[in-house]
């Protein structure tokens, strides 16, 4: 026992040293004179990411790096600076040189490198960053600034602009000049992170041509069509359609935002480029998708940018909501300072831009020569560039000069518009007949001249009852295109006709009726599920109306049918509003989204003869037949949706085709019953990180009323209830959520309901809400144990690592606050 207990203190003793010498290298240093120059200095460490897409035909490799003032120091040469608190002039001085060494990235083949830093840099002084590249083994580029292109970034940081580099072996090197300002006030700079990417694997852009080709302004049709558009999945988004770590939002468009990307221009493979950006944007900068609406190449081929669709709220002017911002690619003026040349933007990317411009101003009934107010930017033109909303150079001098002219020509073509009448389709109630009292919803779709839905429209129903001519009128709720109303005076019995009338007070349609017909019964039994007819056969949706928070991971909806005879095949069609919930895939392994085959037909001998949702347009397909002789008698379920919510609202569930046919090739006409589904915006989400490991699952989260939940494996949470919202994880510090966090979060570009990020630190095994030397004290007793409780990176066992964490976080205090 002596002896265990000799070498348990031995084993203590030695790693209290080691801990010890961890704090000592991770003290801050100050060194004021200049060092002699590194020629190539220590390499840093580097942390790599990889982002692609499931069947692995995109991909994108990242390695990044975070230069502290310790590597920096002993990496670099220092002119003139010091450093104190990170890097600074030094005392008595006006400016400091930073030259670092050279830095190789760890990729065979890098195509961009994004730069951030964290500085301090007070009113009137200055911190500019210069970089240089050798490519292939080749000559050193000459010098080139790397100006402040996004502030603020994750953690507060100062983003940079996109480095090109083209592909090949790559070396880096920076210099950063620091001056003071008038008042004597020094920038300081903690940190310089460093994102090294091979965006060369998915989709060419040459390939995306050949299929998509060119979109061009089709002339005298209205509304003014969407021209084509590359989706997300053709040029390799790893996130596909979705954005699982920006929720979009929402806000109907007035301004058209004009960008250039500040990238190299001339031949290289767009497509690689668009890939680049969205990680930059999303990886790098940690906004979580891509800032732009939509992207234009010089070969006019236009991309979707952020995910979302239509409306969706981006990231590329501070404002962002209420406008579509386009990011022409390539620099269009005032490039020099980037190393970069000035070119013309190409005619087919000017055409473009007008198309898709018309497109949308079209759409929402904007005078593209005119002006109004846009967000808190003040009176803006509804074509505008970049610097006419915060100060940019973007969209260059030579692309800026071009906006009356797209002006112009946008005008033309929406003057050009024949203007048509609408159309209302898909005209249903929620039930085939009703009782005296009960509620009457009734939903429609307004659709224009190439059968997409119009959003926007002014929608009104009257009613005329029986023997009550003139009874009364509605208003119909927009739901993206979709129109749902409600009438409740129904207490006489009879027919009731309902009178639609959609216009737009924006001239972009003709205005457009339609008429539809309810019964009120007068006897009991009337209302039931097939009219009060024995022996009717009904489809419909069940739950009939479904109310669930936002942060729902699912809700589910069943497509049954009822009273049926010898029922051998079913052909269905349903719509929903995609822009309020998704389809969740049943069936991963399968091309495209499936919904789930229901008991009815599982568990008979059933071919399944389309099952395909639209997720785009929001159309769910779904056929099957029977084998042999088969068939449904009575009640079942044909299939069931599992709901992913995208945000708050409402959407009707519409069933606008229910084919049955019999034994025999009879058809068996139903009765339909529609459903809803509302999303309620009464819930708080967000992403947490731990320190140190790959698996994020197991933080207990709780809100404000008392509610908790835990996150999974990728960190992320939705918890009922509000802020402020609580976190906490067995030997990590607390975080929180104050009031006003999310809030915080939207203003940012955010989803509305969500918190953001966060990392706990690692390092509290006491849980006192502070790292210290009880808590080194702890996990050095438990030296080459497996105890999972000291584990801290939950690497199995409880060793250096581990210490190195709670060093490397020494004096931290919680909770901490520093969502991102």
């Amino acid at each position: 026992m002596k002896g265990t207990h000799s070498g348990r203190f031995k084993r203590l003793f030695s790693s209290m040293l080691i801990v010890l010498a961890l704090l000592m290298a991770l003290s801050p240093a100050s060194i004021t004179l200049a060092q002699p120059p590194q020629q190539g200095g220590e390499q840093p460490a580097f942390t790599a990411s990889s982002f692609g897409t499931p069947d692995g035909s995109s991909a994108i490799q990242m390695q990044e790096t975070t230069l502290n003032t310790d590597y920096l120091a002993a990496n670099g040469t220092l002119d003139r600076l010091a450093v104190v608190g990170g890097l600074t002039v030094a005392e008595g001085q006006a400016s400091g040189v930073y030259l670092s060494g050279e830095i190789i990235s760890p990729l065979p083949s890098t195509t961009d490198i994004g730069p951030i830093w964290a500085a301090d840099v007070p009113a009137g002084s200055t911190l500019k960053v210069e970089t240089r590249l050798q490519v292939n083994n080749g000559a050193w580029t000459e010098w080139a600034e790397n100006p402040v292109a996004y502030y603020p970034v994750r953690d507060n940081q100062y983003g940079g602009t996109l480095i090109w580099v083209g592909g090949g072996p790559a070396t880096l090197q920076f210099r950063l000049t620091l001056s003071r300002g008038q008042t004597g006030a020094a920038p300081t700079l903690s940190s310089l992170t460093l994102a090294f990417s091979d965006s060369s694997r998915g989709p060419t852009a040459a390939a995306i041509a050949s299929q998509v080709g060119r979109p061009l302004a089709a002339e005298n049709v209205c509304p003014i069509p969407q021209p084509a558009i590359v989706s997300r999945v053709v040029w390799g988004c790893p996130d596909g359609e979705e954005s699982p770590r920006q929720p979009p939002v929402y806000q109907a468009a007035t301004h058209i935002i004009v960008h250039h990307t500040a990238t190299a221009n001339g031949p290289q493979d767009w497509a690689a480029v668009v890939r680049a950006i969205w990680n930059f944007h999303a990886n790098v900068l940690w906004w979580g998708d891509i800032g732009y609406n939509y992207l234009i190449d010089p070969d006019g081929i236009i991309y979707e940018g952020r995910a979302g669709g239509d409306d969706v709220v981006g990231i590329h002017d501070t404002f962002n909501a209420g406008s579509m911002g386009i990011g022409f690619i390539g620099c269009y003026g005032n490039c020099g300072y980037l190393g970069l040349l000035d070119a013309q933007p190409s005619q087919p990317m000017m055409d473009s831009g007008v198309a898709l411009a018309a497109w949308k101003l079209g759409q929402k009934g904007v005078d593209p020569n005119g002006t109004s107010p846009y967000s808190n930017a003040g009176i803006v033109p509804a074509i505008a560039g970049g610097r006419d909303v915060v100060a940019t150079y973007s969209p260059g001098d030579l692309l800026y000069a071009t906006l009356p002219w797209m002006r112009t020509s946008v005008a033309q073509r929406v003057a050009s518009c024949q203007q048509a009448a609408c159309t209302i389709a898909n005209v249903a109630f929620d039930k085939p007949a009703y009782n005296p009292g009960e509620i009457i919803y009734l939903n429609a779709q307004v659709l224009d001249t190439q059968n997409s839905p119009i959003p926007g429209a002014q929608v009104t129903a009257s009613v005329t009852k029986a023997g009550a001519p003139g009874s009364g009128s509605f208003p119909m709720n927009d739901m993206t295109g979709y129109y749902q109303g409600s009438f409740g005076d129904t207490g006489l019995p009879g027919s009731y006709q309902f009178d639609i009338t959609a216009s737009d007070p924006g001239g972009r349609f003709a205005p457009c009726t339609a008429s539809a017909t309810a019964t009120i019964c007068g006897e009991p039994g009337c209302g039931l599920p097939g009219g009060g007819l024995p022996g009717g056969a009904v489809v419909k949706v069940e739950p009939e109306r479904v109310s669930a928070s936002w942060c729902s991971l699912s809700v589910n909806t069943a497509v049954s049918v009822k009273g049926v005879s010898q029922l051998r095949m079913v052909g269905i069609e349903l719509q929903y509003d995609p822009a309020v919930i998704q389809v969740a895939d049943s069936d991963p392994y399968a091309n495209g989204v499936q919904v789930k085959p229901d008991g009815g037909l599982v568990s008979r001998p059933t071919t399944i003869l389309r099952n395909e949702v639209d997720t785009a347009n929001g159309h769910i397909y779904f056929e099957a037949t029977m084998l042999g002789s088969e068939s449904i008698n009575g009640d079942a379920g044909l299939f069931v949706v599992d709901w992913r919510p995208q945000m708050p609202g409402a959407t009707p569930l519409n069933i606008v085709r229910a084919e049955l046919t019999a034994l025999g090739g009879q058809p068996l006409p139903p009765a339909i019953q529609n459903g809803s589904v509302e999303i309620r915006a009464d819930c708080v989400s967000g992403q947490i990180a731990l320190q140190g490991r790959t698996d994020f699952s197991g933080a207990t989260v709780t809100s404000a009323s008392g509610e908790q939940t835990q996150t999974d494996a990728q960190g992320r949470f939705a918890v009922s209830g509000g802020e402020p919202i609580t976190i906490s994880y067995p030997g990590y510090l607390a975080a929180i959520a104050e009031p006003g966090t999310a809030a915080r979060m939207a203003s940012e570009g955010a989803s509305a309901n969500s918190v953001g990020a966060i990392t706990l630190l690692a390092g509290d095994m006491n849980g006192d809400n502070v790292i210290d030397i009880f808590d080194v004290a702890m996990v050095a007793s438990h030296m080459d144990t497996a105890d999972p409780l000291v584990d801290l990176n939950g690497d199995g066992v409880v060793n250096i690592l581990d210490l190195a964490l709670i060093a490397a976080n020494y004096g931290q205090r919680g909770p901490t606050t520093d969502w991102h």
